[in-house]
């Protein structure tokens, strides 16, 4: 009876620990404008971070399918920018305040290229760093603006739409409970 309870409560807590992250799917990315400032864009910037507002590239609203955003943090999709003309990558951590980083390998032909962008999450400037009604809002920048070293310097508006993929009870899980029930009632029936 205490291997049952025991394999009973190895299952609940499979399933509990397998529930407590959301995942979401990465539908696309928006290109709006919001106060003035266009997203899903990488932008240009001064020597003190500040933007200046010279887009350089405008993201593809389609990315390829497969993308995916697990609530606590971990985030990975790919697409094009300018029609197609380049291809990207992007993996980093995310957190439900806006808040993490993003990798984005950008690739034309045999050039590659990977910044990393960084986020500081719940600022208070209108969609700015924040996860709200199925869209990851992000601005930030590589961090390496200084008027001593431009390189590398850039910016990025991302509007990212999600939607919550559809959650099913893990295999691994739901036998432990099926192996947990049939040993408590064979247990039961040994005992009659």
């Amino acid at each position: 009876m205490k291997h049952g309870i025991k394999l009973s409560a190895a299952a609940i807590l499979a399933t509990a620990t397998a529930a407590s992250a959301a995942t979401y799917n990465v539908d696309g990315l928006i290109n709006a404008s919001y106060d003035g400032f266009r997203s899903s864009v990488v932008h240009s910037q001064d020597y003190n971070g500040d933007m200046s507002g010279n887009i350089i590239a405008e993201f593809d609203q389609a990315v390829t399918p497969g993308g995916t955003w697990e609530d606590n943090g971990d985030i990975s999709f790919s697409g094009s920018l300018e029609n197609g003309e380049f291809q990207y990558s992007a993996s980093g951590n995310i957190d439900t305040s806006g808040g993490g980083f993003l990798s984005i390998l950008f690739s034309e032909a045999y050039k590659v290229i990977t910044y990393t962008f960084n986020f500081d999450g719940d600022l208070a400037m209108g969609p700015a760093n924040s996860f709200a009604d199925g869209v990851i809002n992000l601005w930030g920048d590589t961090g390496t603006c200084g008027q001593e070293s431009r390189e590398g310097c850039f910016g990025i508006d991302l509007r990212i739409a999600v939607t919550e993929a559809t959650s099913e009870v893990p295999l691994p899980a739901s036998a432990l409970l099926l192996l947990g029930g049939l040993g408590a009632i064979a247990r039961m029936r040994r005992k009659k």
